[in-house]
């Protein structure tokens, strides 16, 4: 059973490497905060991990799947505050990585963090000009 939660974590870890890679608007993003969504609910009903306070636990799984669902809407709608909204959810899944590393005897770590891409008002990858 651990073992499954192990890789159930590294993906989550892996979406995230995902997420950071892509513009934080358009369909692309909203499809990618979608799958992030369904890890965090996943996780929710997986077995809590021991040393971890169960109440904190869930709570916390349960509000970053709510901030990822929301994300992944305004991502969607190009809104401005799916960045802002993803950065805290990143910040919050470390804060989660560094919870259950002790009761899973892992080191989980999200990849390091990189630019946003920008994108333009349709959501598409802005490219740099050439000129």
């Amino acid at each position: 059973m651990q073992a499954q939660l192990v890789a159930q974590y590294q993906a989550l870890v892996a979406q995230i490497g995902v997420i950071d890679a892509l513009p934080r608007t358009g369909a692309a993003a909203g499809s990618a905060l979608d799958n992030l969504t369904a890890r965090y609910r996943a996780l929710r009903a997986s077995p809590v991990p021991s040393k971890v306070d169960r109440p904190s636990y869930v709570g916390r799984l349960f509000s970053l799947e709510l901030f990822a669902a929301a994300a992944a809407d305004e991502a969607r709608a190009s809104s401005p505050q799916a960045t802002a909204r993803y950065d805290v959810i990143r910040a919050q899944t470390a804060t989660l990585l560094a919870l259950v590393n002790g009761g899973l005897g892992t080191a989980l770590a999200l990849p390091a963090p990189v630019a946003a891409q920008p994108t333009t008002s349709s959501g598409l990858r802005a490219t740099p000009s050439t000129r």
